[in-house]
């Protein structure tokens, strides 16, 4: 609570006041044309001057966040405890809805099959029947018979968990890699990490097929001060 009321105390500078001084060094960093050494020189100290007002601006930014943030940290702490005992209960009953789901899902799977089996055979009676129909020449009789036991199908089974208003259950599919060897190219993703370490040791020395290698060059300034 503390740091809360800490919080409170803060002031933050105005947006035009920052951006004020910074208009100005971006006016003449555009402006600059480096074309001779004065100018470079020129161009090197205006370089550390945004520089050391860039750090300046930061200590003041971090002057305000740095006590948002403890402040954000202590409320975590304080009903992160809760939040992972609730999640852990929720995590115990959705796994266990999910096992009696996919148990019902089983059963209605089994009667579905049991139930197909059963028309089946019940079209294979009805087919010997037309068989013997035609063989009889009682051919209309026939005709009838296939018909039926075109139409003789088992009916959908449906054995589903009971509903509770508000809880649904949805498909969720998940993978894992088995081998990777055998995923397909398109589905694999370039190291950039690890081609930037080899990149910084090797440096123009780098052999990498299908990589591209070039300086690009960095210039770095110290702040005044």
């Amino acid at each position: 609570m503390e740091l809360l009321k800490s919080l409170a105390t803060l002031t933050a500078p105005k947006a035009d006041d920052l951006l004020a001084d910074a208009n100005a060094s971006h006016e003449i960093a555009h402006a600059m044309v480096i074309d001779s050494d004065e100018m470079f020189e020129f161009a090197g100290k205006e370089l550390q001057d945004i520089s050391t007002k860039i750090s300046a601006l930061e200590e003041k930014r971090m002057a305000i966040t740095r006590p948002m943030d403890a402040a954000k940290k202590a409320v975590m702490a304080l009903f992160s405890p809760a939040i992972e005992r609730l999640t852990e209960g929720k995590v115990f009953i959705n796994n266990g809805m999910l096992v009696y789901t996919r148990k019902k899902q089983a059963e209605a799977a089994e009667a579905q099959r049991k139930a197909d089996a059963a028309a089946a055979a019940e079209r294979a009676k009805i087919q010997q029947r037309a068989e013997r129909a035609e063989a009889s020449g009682k051919v209309e009789k026939a005709e009838d018979l296939r018909e039926l036991a075109a139409t003789t199908v088992a009916p959908v089974v449906r054995i589903e968990a009971a509903k509770v208003k508000g809880v649904s259950i949805k498909a969720n599919w998940q993978f894992e890699v088995t081998d990777p060897s055998l995923i397909p190219r398109e589905f694999l993703m370039v190291d950039e990490k690890k081609i930037g370490q080899v990149v910084k040791a090797m440096k123009e020395a780098t052999n990498i097929p299908g990589i591209r290698v070039w300086d690009a060059g960095t210039v770095s300034a110290r702040r005044f001060g």
